[in-house]
Parts: C-alpha cells; structure tokens; sequence
C-alpha cells in the first residue's frame, strides 16, 4: 500500500483530479449561483409586482371616490369597470400572498419557470406570512363592505376602506421587499465571495501542483537525461542521484545498473583481451561476471588426444578451485552435445538431470561440488583444440533468459580467449620439448662423426691383430646403425608436427 501511495502515476492523477474537482467544483457552483439569482431576481420582481397591485388597488378606490356616481347609469358604468378591476387586482393578490407565504412560486406567478427552488430568507418568511395573516383579515373586512349581494355591491363603502387600510399592508409589503433585496444582495456577496475562493484555492492548487511536477518530475528527469548524455560520452561510472522512491527513481536505479553493468562488461571484454593464460582468464571472469549474473562456480574442461575430458582449472567463488584431477568419456558429461553442436546447453537443475541416468558422472560431481543450475559454453576451436567452459550456480533455475543471452552474446570472445590462454602453454611446452630433442639429435650426431673419426685412424694402423681387427668391423657396423637411426629421428618428428 505504502509503495502504491509512492507511484507517480497515481501521484499525477489525484493531482490531476484533485485541480479538475476544484475547477469543476468552482464552475458548477458559478452555474448554482446563477440559477439562484435567476430565481432570486424572480422573488424581487414579484414582490415588486405584489406592491404595484397594491398601490392599483389603492389608487383605484381614491379616484372611485374622487368620482363616486351621482345617478345609477354612472353606477351601473362603475360596476362594469371599477368592480371587475377590483375583483381582478384582488385575486392577483391573493394569489400572489399566499404563494410568498407558502414558499411555492410556479410559472403563472414568475412567467418562466425557476431553474433553482425558491427559498425565502427567515425574515422575509415571518414578514410574508404577517402580511398573508393582514390581508386575510383585510378582505373579510372588504367582503362585509361589499355587501352580500354581488349584483349591488357598495361600493363606496369598498373604496373607502381599501383607503383607510391598504397603507399597513403596503407597509408590510415594503418590509418584505426589504428583507428579499437584502437576502439577494448578501446572497450575491457571499457567492461572489466564495467564487473567488474557489478560484483562488484552484489557482493555488496548480501552482503547488506546478511546482511538485518540476520537482518530482522534471528534475528528475532531467538528471536522468544528463546520465545518458554522460554514458554516452563514455562515462560509465556516472551514476543518477535517486531522490525520489517513484517511477523516476526506479527509473534512475536501472539506469544506474545499466552503467554499472556495461561498465562490467567493458572490464569484461579488456581482461578477456588481453589475458595471457587460463589462470588470469578464469580470474577475470570469476570477478566480473558476477554483477552481471549470479554465477559462483566457472570450470574449463579440455577434450585430449586419449580421447576424454579433463578438467583443467577451475575457479570457485572467486579464488581457484582445488578440486582434484576429473576425467571422463564424452558420453559421461553431456558435454558432447555441446561441443558438436556448438552451442551453449543450459541445465536448470543439474541435480534432476544427473538423476536420470548414472552415467552423466561430470553432472554427478557438479552436485557434489554443490551446484544446481549450469550452462555449458563451447570454446573455439582453435588449431585442433576443443573443450567446455562451465558456468554454475548454487540455485536451481537462477539463470534466466537474459543470462543466457548474455552468455550466448559474451560465447565467442570468451571462447576464444580460453582458447588461447590453453593453446598457448600447450604449444610452448612442445616447442621447448622439440628444442631439447634437436638439440640432443644434433650433440649424438657431433659424437658420432668423433667416433667415426677414430674408427677410420684405427683401421689404417699397420699389423692389427686378428682379434682386434674383428672388433674394428663389429664397432664399424654399430657405428653405422647409430648413424642411421639419427638420422631417422628428425624425419619422424617434422612427420609428427606436420601431421
């Protein structure tokens, strides 16, 4: 959990989340706000509308009684104008009260619909539901004035008392206007103030985010492009500074092994190059082919002339290996396979394979020697020589298939190098060993031209004994198989080299 938390991935995207909620946040509630001053600026005109039937209502009695009819023509006029106006402003009103003071407004009354509820402030609530209460009171009041008989209504005394009472409603109606202008203005300064924040707290949130992203990410990232811009200068010992423990920081901890294994693979190549014999060779590669694979064991066996492997040095690791004289038959090994084909056998687990059969004696000793995981890699054939070099491993199945590539990669310089540094002490010995026969053949050929010499001064003496006459001949006939037989020995061996 703690190592997901450290993903720079779901870094950047609650970062990412976290800036579009805000974003989102802010622009949804801009859309809130305008809605509810859409519905808000709609409870004020209607308000503002209850005054003005108010104010109709008012007016219109003070002209009725301004002009109250003398004659019943002029009363009758009155009732086809006055009264129907008064019925309509009335309804209107009462419509209009007691929508404010249930707090439900519908489109009759707003003439659109609203886009947010409408909610009444608590002070404008208490003032609507006072004035509902008022003129409740007041059009009972104006009923008894009409009179009971909707075909002669009084009017006069109507008038008269829309007059004398409608002033006490206004002022009640004026209150909660009040009260709904002051709701809307501190309602728009709230959201004003609030979008603001918003938008502040998103600006501050991108720019925090701004500024992780260059230090979590950009910088980073540019030290990363500096190391393979000094790698590829040849700089093999640069290493990335690991600042953070995400995705860079993996990514600059593998770029750091890459350095550090190219780097061993450079070592690698320069001692294989110029390793003089088997022991430096084995050295070499027992010290710098562990960081780049888990080997600890690395044998090199010879196919000899008696026609069977011998083990000629190993290296366990990292210091030689003491593990006596081995021999065995080709077929004892497995490693014929590998020599005649040529190409690298890999054993994941040498203890399940030298089981299957006794005879994989080679495989048998490997166990023994505490090795499960093996790969056999074939050494160049050089002037007649062939041989295995072994890479093992005390784990079962630790050599995976990047090691094997690596091997298969590393086959033929490091085939060729064990090649050589086997070759060379091999054909150096024989060369002192011809030395000394030539040298030999040449001192027998120097005494038996002396002891010719004498056998001839010996012969042309005068008055030779019988008896050492006969013994000159027979130390003449010696002399001349010696002769002979030396002089067969350098054909023999100018045969033998040649071939």
């Amino acid at each position: 959990m703690s190592r997901l938390l450290y993903s720079l991935k779901l870094q950047i995207t609650l970062a990412i989340a976290l800036l579009t909620l805000l974003f989102a946040g802010s622009t949804l509630y801009s859309l809130h706000v305008i809605d509810r001053q859409h519905s808000d600026n709609a409870l004020v005109q209607l308000a503002r509308q209850l005054q003005f039937n108010q104010q109709h209502l008012n007016v219109q009695a003070m002209r009725y009684q301004e002009n109250a009819p003398r004659n019943y023509p002029a009363y009758h006029r009155d009732l086809r104008l006055y009264f129907e106006d008064m019925k309509k402003t009335r309804d209107e009103l009462t419509k209009t009260i007691e929508a404010f003071a249930r707090g439900r407004f519908d489109q009759s009354l707003t003439g659109e619909p609203m886009t947010a509820p409408a909610r009444l402030p608590r002070q404008s609530q208490l003032a609507a539901r006072e004035l509902a209460a008022a003129w409740q009171s007041f059009l009972v009041q104006l009923d008894e004035r009409i009179g009971p008989d909707p075909k002669a209504p009084r009017l006069e005394w109507a008038a008269q008392w829309i007059v004398e009472n409608q002033p006490p409603l206004q002022a009640i109606a004026e209150k909660l206007q009040a009260n709904l202008e002051h709701d809307v203005k501190s309602r728009a300064a709230r959201a004003k103030l609030v979008s603001r924040l918003l938008l502040l707290a998103a600006l501050l949130v991108a720019i925090g985010i701004a500024a992780w992203f260059h230090h979590r990410v950009l910088r980073p990232l540019s030290r990363a492009v500096e190391g393979f811009k000094q790698v590829a200068s040849g700089d093999l010992a640069y290493r990335v500074p690991i600042t953070h423990n995400n995705e860079i920081g993996a990514l600059a901890d593998s770029f750091n092994r890459l350095s550090e294994r190219m780097g061993a693979v450079r070592k690698l190549l320069t001692g294989l190059e110029q390793g003089t014999d088997l022991d430096g060779t084995l050295r070499i590669l027992s010290e710098t082919l562990p960081p780049l694979m888990p080997v600890d064991w690395i044998g090199v066996l010879v196919l000899e002339g008696d026609g069977k492997i011998h083990l000629e040095k190993a290296y366990s690791d990292g210091r030689p290996d003491d593990v006596g004289e081995l021999s065995f038959a080709p077929d004892q090994s497995l490693l014929e396979e590998c020599i005649r084909n040529r190409e690298p056998l890999h054993i994941a687990d040498v203890r399940e394979m030298a089981a299957l059969s006794d005879t994989y004696l080679f495989l048998k000793r490997l166990v023994e020697l505490g090795r499960r995981d093996a790969v056999f890699l074939p050494i160049e054939n050089v002037a007649g020589l062939h041989g295995v070099a072994v890479f093992a491993s005390r784990f079962p199945g630790n050599f995976r298939s990047e090691h094997l590539a690596l091997l298969h990669n590393l086959g033929s310089l490091v085939g060729v190098s064990l090649g050589r540094t086997i070759k060379a002490p091999r054909y150096g010995r024989r060369a002192g060993d011809n030395a000394s026969r030539a040298h030999l053949a040449q001192q027998v050929e120097e005494q038996l031209t002396t002891l010719g010499d004498a056998l001839r001064h010996l012969k042309q003496l005068p008055g030779l004994p019988s008896e050492l006459d006969r013994e000159l001949q027979a130390a003449n006939q010696a002399h001349a198989r010696l002769a002979q037989l030396s002089a067969e020995v350098p054909a023999s061996q100018a045969t033998a080299e040649s071939s």
